[in-house]
């Protein structure tokens, strides 16, 4: 399963993000604590993983930890609003202030997400060299959010007064246009007469309320804010206009009125409700939490066999000084589990909804009776998908409705590594440090229907950051009857694991630093045979 941007593009990086440790553990199941993945021939072998991860940092693309609730984070609130620039562009020429930066407000964000995940599988020992199965997993996904926002001294913008009072706006913006028409007509008529200082101050007059009229409702039409009444850039705005009727009646033409603001700066409640707002475009519930309903993920479907099994045994010793076996085997991954939702914000999927093929070996070593090492090796191909996504940076986190897409999705193949050296404290108990080396490849995107309309759309932006590298370390028990069933001192056959799994290292921008808790249990009931 891959790593991928989740939710709508929002939060992504928190995203997903995920987005994200269903993808970093493509294999964590699969691998079931490396025990040995053949089963007796005639034996079922059943078994059961619970899971839980959870996680509130991810890496960069050089490896930097960064909290999620950074996306969420920022001293002006603005730049979470990318057209929020494009007021600031018209207000700066507008008030001849190259250096303005609007205000919505101060944010501080902190997000968490964690995956409850339950694996059944069942596989059969068709024979001693040869085992196939299936495992099915279920998922449940949770987020939580938490965000402070205050207006500061200096913030100056709430709502766009375009949102409520439509028509007063289109009214105001209709008499600043009937203004730059009648200048524009008189400087003609004068100039008309001939060149000479009236026509020139006719002209500089026609062009101020023309670049006003332009401006303001390029301004008013950039975002869904606007400067609140009585705050300096405000006041500094019917300033401007106050300048430009002055100029107009001296030239015997009407003033203009003052411009419509915004009635309050934005508070908590306003600010986590904007993704609601109809006006904004955004198109999605507001800010909040999510816990999931239980639901299905990719069900997983196995094969594996013996490729070769040796040992050295001293004559009458009742272990081997050494034992070897390698395995190899094949796995295809169902895109039967659920994508994460572009219309639901910091949503996270169950599964890819796209088919994986993976190739894997696992390689046993035992060294007398108390040493041992286990490690496997995956690598897997994934297969594309169309989904919905909305086409914008992973840094947009309230991206627009308009920019959601069909696109073609395609993962990155990805390697898969663990190494685990073995302690035995007793005959069936093992103590087990697992390192595990993950890597995976970028995504690619491509606009499912080339006759988009709006085939310009840039969906490179989407794969960005998706190549992932994570370095685990995992430390952990385990227990088997399995070599005591064998020699024929245990009836019957089980084997028990438990660990504990912390991301030590990653890089990409979409890593999850997350920490993992995960147990399995497995039986052996006869099905035919001995």
């Amino acid at each position: 399963m891959a790593f991928h941007r989740s939710g709508s593009t929002a939060l992504s990086r928190a995203l997903l993000i995920v987005v994200v440790v269903l993808g970093a553990g493509a294999s964590d199941a699969s691998g079931q604590y490396l025990f040995d993945p053949l089963v007796p021939a005639g034996r079922l072998r059943l078994a059961i993983t619970p899971s839980f991860s959870q996680w509130d940092t991810r890496y960069s693309v050089d490896g930097t930890q960064i909290p999620l609730g950074d996306d969420l984070t920022d001293p002006t609130g603005a730049l979470l609003f990318p057209a929020v620039t494009m007021l600031q562009d018209q207000l700066r020429q507008l008030l001849e202030a190259p250096g303005y930066v609007p205000s919505l407000g101060q944010t501080s964000g902190y997000i968490e997400h964690d995956v409850t995940r339950v694996d059944f599988g069942a596989e059969v020992g068709v024979f001693d060299w040869l085992t196939v199965g299936a495992r099915v997993p279920f998922v449940k996904t949770r987020t939580a959010l938490g965000v402070a926002f205050r207006a500061g001294e200096d913030t100056d913008l709430g709502l766009n007064p375009i949102l409520e009072q439509n028509a007063a706006v289109s009214a105001y913006l209709g008499t600043l246009d009937r203004a730059a028409a009648d200048a524009r007509a008189q400087a003609t008529s004068v100039c008309a007469a001939g060149a000479g200082d009236a026509c020139q101050r006719a002209q500089d007059l026609a062009v101020r309320a023309e670049a006003f009229a332009a401006r303001t409702r390029m301004a008013y039409q950039a975002s869904a804010f606007f400067p609140v009444g009585g705050t300096t850039t405000a006041d500094a705005l019917t300033a401007v206009g106050s300048d430009l009727s002055d100029g107009l009646e001296e030239a015997g033409l009407d003033r203009v009125p003052d411009p419509r603001f915004a009635s309050a700066p934005l508070d908590e409640a306003g600010f986590l409700g904007l993704p609601g707002n109809g006006g904004l475009g955004i198109g999605t519930a507001g800010l909040g939490n999510i816990n999931a309903l239980w639901s299905l993920g990719d069900v997983e479907l196995t094969a594996a066999a013996r490729i070769l099994q040796g040992e050295q045994r001293d004559s009458a010793a009742p272990y081997p000084r050494l034992a070897w076996a390698l395995t190899g085997g094949a796995l295809v991954r169902m895109g039967t589990g659920t994508q994460d939702d572009p219309d639901v914000l910091l949503d996270i999927g169950t599964g890819d909804g796209q088919m994986d093929v993976e190739g894997f070996v696992h390689g046993a070593l035992d060294v007398g009776r108390r040493l041992a090492v286990r490690t496997e090796i995956r690598y897997g191909v994934q297969g594309s998908t169309t989904l919905l996504r909305r086409v914008a940076p992973a840094g947009e986190i309230f991206a627009r409705s308009a920019l959601t897409r069909s696109v073609r999705w395609s993962p990155g193949s990805y390697t898969d590594i663990t190494l685990s050296p073995r302690y035995r404290l007793a005959d069936a108990v093992s103590l087990a440090i697992d390192y595990r080396r993950y890597a995976k490849g970028a995504d690619e995107y491509l606009l499912a229907d080339p006759a988009d309309p709006a085939g310009t759309l840039d969906t490179s932006v989407l794969a960005a950051e998706t190549e992932v590298t994570l370095g685990q370390i995992a430390f952990g028990l385990r227990y088997s009857t399995m070599g005591g069933w064998r020699r024929g001192t245990v009836s019957p056959p089980i084997e028990a694991g438990l660990r504990v799994v912390r991301t030590i290292h990653g890089s990409g921008g979409r890593a999850p630093r997350a920490t993992r808790t995960d147990f399995t249990f497995r039986l052996f009931p006869r099905l035919w045979g001995g």
